[in-house]
């Protein structure tokens, strides 16, 4: 759908597609199940928790607390004759978007509620100005964790950039 927040981006690196993998495998690791999450678990320099693949990567920012606008970066690599191209897409979790999708139907069915039912419009009014507030603090806050996260992408290649 395109009124979830997200972001695309591409990156040219001088570097080989299989060289950029290994530089960002190091700063990245699998999450653990469940079960097993103990903040001491991580190594020492991982940046994101997520998956390398062969010509692609599916990783998020490593936090140390709750953050629901957190990005899931989906990446492809494509080889070209002088390095490669990741080409990045940013999107929420699908539980952000649960939990966006939830409080808007919330802000809507009270907003509908007062007005129909109860016929008080002051309070329909506030219920109905909740939902546009919803939703721009959830893309403020996505587009915040995507600068975040794309100036830790910019940190596991910055020797290569430069």
């Amino acid at each position: 759908m395109l009124w979830w927040p997200q972001y695309s981006q591409t990156i040219v690196l001088p570097i080989g597609g299989q060289t950029a993998l290994e530089l960002l495998k190091f700063h990245t690791q699998a999450p653990p199940p469940a079960e097993e999450v103990e903040p001491d678990s991580f190594r020492g320099k991982t940046l994101f928790n997520g998956y390398i693949h062969t010509s692609g990567f599916t990783i998020s920012r490593r936090v140390s607390y709750p953050e629901n606008a957190l990005p899931l970066v989906k990446g492809q690599i494509e080889k070209t004759s002088l390095g490669c191209i990741i080409h990045l897409h940013y999107r929420p979790f699908v539980s952000s978007m649960l939990f966006l999708g939830f409080w808007l139907l919330v802000a809507l069915a009270l907003g509908l509620f007062f007005w129909l039912v109860k016929d008080n419009l002051p309070y329909a009014l506030i219920a109905f100005a909740a939902l546009p507030v919803n939703y721009l603090i959830i893309v403020i806050n996505f587009n915040r964790q995507v600068k975040r996260t794309n100036e830790d992408l910019y940190a596991v290649f910055k020797d290569v950039l430069e």
